[in-house]
């Protein structure tokens, strides 16, 4: 097995005496240089994120709301068993900062509930009324 002619670069030859990607650069008329090896494992860069990077220092989570509503915040991912749900206070705060950013059953599902009506019926129980009512002019709209 030949190597590629390129200095520095160890992957097998294909055509030229050159690897496929300095190749590739020959015959589109670019200088040749070094290939950049893309290095595996980074995780998003979003504050307490241990998820791979999809594209832009995001995951897959974080790009599709950042993509979405042109900002991003903390991904609450379904209940597992034996993780704790949101306390009603907790679930009224991230209600209120994620009203309006998309259908509130795909809210319910992403704050780990069955559908929309079991948070409005917790929230009314703790006293968050108006909140409840704000989640549900949205199902309408």
């Amino acid at each position: 097995m030949t190597v590629c002619t390129y200095p520095g670069c160890d992957r097998p030859a294909m055509a030229r005496g050159l690897c496929s990607s300095h190749y590739t650069q020959q015959s589109r008329g670019r200088p040749l240089t070094p290939i950049r090896m893309w290095e595996r494992g980074h995780r998003c860069e979003y504050r307490d994120c241990s998820d791979r990077v999809r594209a832009h220092g995001l995951c897959a989570a974080h790009l599709d709301q950042l993509i979405r509503t042109g900002r991003t915040w903390r991904v609450q991912r379904r209940r597992a068993h034996g993780r704790r749900r949101l306390r009603a206070d907790e679930l009224a705060a991230e209600i209120d900062f994620l009203a309006g950013t998309e259908h509130p059953d795909r809210l319910a599902i992403r704050l780990g509930y069955a559908s929309a009506e079991s948070i409005v019926q917790l929230l009314r129980q703790h006293g968050y009324a108006n909140l409840a009512e704000r989640l549900l002019t949205r199902r309408a709209a």
